[in-house]
């Protein structure tokens, strides 16, 4: 849904699936405040890093996680904005990542497309931002309460 940087120390493929998770949760809930955006659909949310997804996925009902679990400032992040989901019908599922869309079965080529499409992004604004004079950060707060409406 997006590429730029992931703050935080050390960044690392599961923070930054993290973040791109919350970035799109954030944007749909966005997105349903616009009433020319219809909301009846059901909406796929892909991640090609397993561990962010299963990690979300067990506790998406509870919401509940221990303080002390890694990344537990995006999975409280991810499941608040998650809660003020409420036309858009979300789905977030695994996507085994680096696969050609041509060789994958029907049902998975949207995902693998799209997992293709974000990985080129967020591998560009490496290349354009990999020093870390030029790299710029984003405080989490400010990011969901912006992205919130708030």
């Amino acid at each position: 849904m997006g590429a730029g940087p992931s703050d935080g120390c050390p960044v690392h493929s599961y923070r930054a699936e993290l973040y791109g998770i919350l970035a799109t949760i954030t944007s749909l809930v966005a997105l349903e405040h616009d009433p020319s955006v219809p909301t009846t659909q059901s909406i796929n949310v892909y991640s090609d890093n397993k561990a962010a997804v299963n990690t979300v996925l067990d506790h998406q009902e509870s919401r509940v996680i221990n303080p002390l679990a890694a990344e537990y400032d995006l999975l409280m992040a991810i499941y608040t904005e998650w809660r003020k989901l409420k036309a858009f019908s979300s789905n977030l599922q695994w996507i085994k990542g680096h696969q050609n869309p041509e060789t994958v079965a029907q049902s998975e080529k949207i995902g693998v497309t799209l997992n293709n499409l974000v990985d080129k992004a967020c591998n560009d604004y490496m290349d354009l931002y990999s020093s870390e004079d030029t790299t710029q950060f984003f405080p989490l707060l400010l990011f969901v309460s912006r992205g919130s409406g708030s």
